[in-house]
Order: C-alpha cells, then sequence, then structure tokens
C-alpha cells in the first residue's frame, strides 16, 4: 500500500519501445523515477503489501518479476 496522495505507474518516450516506473503526487507534482528501463519494459507496477518496494514487470529477454525500493 502506497501512503496517502502518492501513485505509481510507467511511461515511456513517445516512439520508443522502452518504459520505466514513476512514483508522484496525485496533483502531478514531486515526480521520482525508480527505474531507468534501459533494460526492457518496465511496466505494471504495483506496490508491496508493506508499502516499501515497487513490484513490477521487465519484458526482456531475461523475463520475470523484478522489485524496487520505494523512496
Amino acid at each position: 500500500m502506497l501512503p496517502p496522495g502518492r501513485i505509481i505507474y510507467h511511461s515511456h518516450p513517445p516512439g520508443d519501445w522502452r518504459s520505466c516506473i514513476w512514483l508522484m503526487n496525485e496533483d502531478g507534482t514531486g515526480k521520482v523515477q525508480l527505474t531507468v528501463g534501459l533494460q526492457g519494459r518496465d511496466r505494471f507496477p504495483r506496490p508491496s503489501p508493506d508499502g516499501t518496494k515497487v513490484l513490477f514487470n521487465r519484458e526482456n529477454w531475461i523475463g520475470g518479476v523484478w522489485t524496487s525500493h520505494l523512496y
């Protein structure tokens, strides 16, 4: 569970197949990039039950579920 007022999402630049995971306030301020996305598509972020990590899928030649620490 995320702290109240915070959201996580994935985004990618137009025309680029790679995507990154971001954390921000609901009003669009305080954006923090959690992943770089150089290794593939980082998508479908969801908070861990204790709210300390973000779980996400990374689409690349390896696959799997990855984690990133929340800031």
